[in-house]
């Protein structure tokens, strides 16, 4: 009863010193902040890191190549498929960049790894859209 009383005095002086209350209102702010908290967030960051470092990895890569069809394409998106064992690239360029792309695609791996510092060098997977001059 006591514990009722103590409680409810608790609530009046809360809501004499906000407009409303809210759910995180009488909490330690350490516990309310703790679950809301992304349990994955560094990995997502690392792989998001991952993605941007083969991105401009492979942006360098294509500026350098001696086709052309590869000099005129841009990478769209660097995505982990699953996990970052296996990365999805879209690639935007001109027709003939999947013949290209077939032909430089361990060539392009190859400047990954060079770039990318990691024990493992991803698999990388092309999705090459094609833009025709029309």
């Amino acid at each position: 009863m006591k514990d009722d009383r103590r409680r409810a005095q608790l609530r009046r002086q809360m809501k004499a010193l906000c407009a409303e209350l809210g759910p995180e209102d009488g909490q330690d702010p350490y516990l309310y902040h703790q679950h809301r908290a992304e349990p994955d967030r560094g990995r997502r960051r690392k792989e998001r890191q991952l993605c941007g470092q083969v991105a401009r990895a492979l942006e360098l890569a294509l500026g350098a190549a001696g086709h052309p069809a590869l000099n005129a394409t841009t990478v769209e998106s660097v995505q982990p498929a699953g996990t970052t064992a296996r990365l999805d690239v879209v690639l935007i360029g001109p027709a003939g960049l999947g013949a290209a792309l077939d032909a430089a695609a361990g060539w392009l791996r190859d400047e990954v790894a060079r770039a990318v510092h990691r024990r493992r060098v991803p698999f990388l997977a092309f999705h090459a859209q094609e833009v025709s001059d029309g």
